[in-house]
């Protein structure tokens, strides 16, 4: 990613990855309820209440395609059951997550599918557009019952 997290993250946090041709990729920090310490046996009791006093919790990091102010696919990876503000080293784990999940992230499919869903639409609203034309003209040239 060209940004990274900040050392204390917050959920909702973002950073981003420019592509040619106004396409860029952003990581956003999501929460995961379903995470707990006890899920993993690697928890020391201090850590676990840590967790319990909100000191730390689970994220998820969420990777999304955008052209210029248009999201793509708002859920192109993504990654759960991260640690979040769990140390005092900061959160330099997120950034490798997020830049390993935009590496991941087949942008040109994704793009060739939005397209042949955007000209499948605009297909649909050329013909409505014609033959709401055609009614008009119709009623207009003979009259409307």
């Amino acid at each position: 990613m060209d940004t990274k997290f900040s050392k204390y993250a917050c959920i909702g946090d973002t950073v981003e990855r420019e592509l040619p041709g106004g396409v860029y990729l952003r990581a956003r920090i999501e929460p995961d309820y379903d995470s707990r310490p006890d899920d993993f046996d690697c928890y020391p009791d201090e850590d676990v209440q840590r967790w319990r006093n909100d000191e730390w919790s689970y994220c998820g990091v969420v990777v999304s395609v955008h052209v210029g102010t248009d999201t793509i696919d708002k859920h192109a990876a993504s990654l759960w059951g991260i640690e979040l503000n769990f140390s005092d080293d900061g959160n330099s784990y997120l950034d490798e997550v997020a830049d390993e999940l935009a590496d991941e992230v087949d942008v040109l499919s994704i793009l060739e599918q939005h397209a042949g869903t955007a000209a499948a639409a605009l297909a649909a609203v050329r013909a409505a557009v014609e033959e709401s034309k055609a009614a008009r003209d119709y009623a207009r040239d003979y009259g409307a019952e």
